[in-house]
C-alpha cells in the first residue's frame, strides 16, 4: 500500500512538473507617459500595454496609444516636448524621450528591461525612419516594435597576479626575478617515485 502511495505521488509531481514546463510563463505590463514640466496635478498617459514570455522572451502588444504630434509647439517655445517614459512595476525607473520620437512617419521600438524576477525595470523607446517603399500602417499597433532584454552580467576586473612589490631601504621598487622554469623531472617526480616503488615492491615478491 505504501508502494502505491509513493508510485501515485511520484506520478503527480511528474505531472506537476510537465504543466510547469509546457504552459507559458506569461507576464504584462503597462507602459506611461508624461510631459516632463507637466502640473503636479497631471496624471500619467497609458502609452502600451504589452504581455511577454519570460522563457522566450516573445511578446504581443496589447494596447498601443502615442501622444498626438500634429502641434509640438508649446507655449514655452519648446518644438520637442520631452516625456517622461514609465511602467506600472514597483521600484522600476523612468527614462525619457522627445515628442517627434513618436511621428507617424517613424517606426518606434519599444525595450523592455526586466529585472532578476522578470518584471520590467524600466522601459525605453526609440525610433527609425519608415521605410518609403512600405505604405504607412493605419493600426498604431503595427509600427510598434518591442524587444525584451535580460539583465547581463557587467564587466569583471581582472585580479593582478604579481607578487607583492619588495622595497628597498632607498624606497624604490627591488626589481623581481622572473622564477626559472620548472625541468620535466621538477613537474613529474611524484611518477619516478611511484614506478620506483613499484619495481621495488614487485621484486620483492619473487
Amino acid at each position: 500500500m505504501r508502494v502505491s502511495l509513493l508510485a501515485a505521488a511520484a506520478l503527480m509531481l511528474q505531472d506537476v512538473r510537465a504543466e510547469t514546463t509546457i504552459l507559458p510563463q506569461l507576464q504584462s505590463v503597462d507602459i506611461f507617459y508624461q510631459p516632463m514640466r507637466s502640473l503636479p496635478d497631471d496624471k500619467s498617459s497609458l502609452l502600451a500595454s504589452v504581455k511577454y514570455n519570460v522563457s522566450n522572451l516573445e511578446s504581443t502588444v496589447l494596447s498601443y496609444s502615442p501622444p498626438a504630434t500634429s502641434d509640438t509647439t508649446t507655449e514655452r517655445g519648446t518644438s520637442h516636448p520631452l516625456f517622461r517614459i514609465s511602467t506600472n512595476t514597483p521600484d522600476g525607473s523612468t527614462t525619457v524621450t522627445s515628442l517627434s520620437t513618436f511621428s507617424p512617419t517613424y517606426t518606434q521600438t519599444l525595450t523592455l528591461h526586466l529585472r532578476d524576477d522578470d518584471l520590467v525595470l524600466a522601459a525605453s523607446i526609440s525610433a527609425e525612419p519608415l521605410v518609403p517603399s512600405r505604405p504607412t500602417p493605419q493600426d498604431p499597433k503595427t509600427t510598434l516594435k518591442v524587444v525584451v532584454v535580460r539583465p547581463q552580467p557587467g564587466p569583471t576586473p581582472k585580479l593582478n597576479v604579481r607578487k607583492p612589490v619588495v622595497v628597498g631601504a632607498d624606497g624604490k621598487e627591488v626589481p623581481q626575478e622572473p622564477e626559472a622554469e620548472k625541468t620535466f623531472f621538477q613537474k613529474y617526480w611524484w611518477a619516478f617515485a611511484l614506478v620506483a616503488v613499484l619495481a621495488l615492491a614487485g621484486g620483492g615478491d619473487k
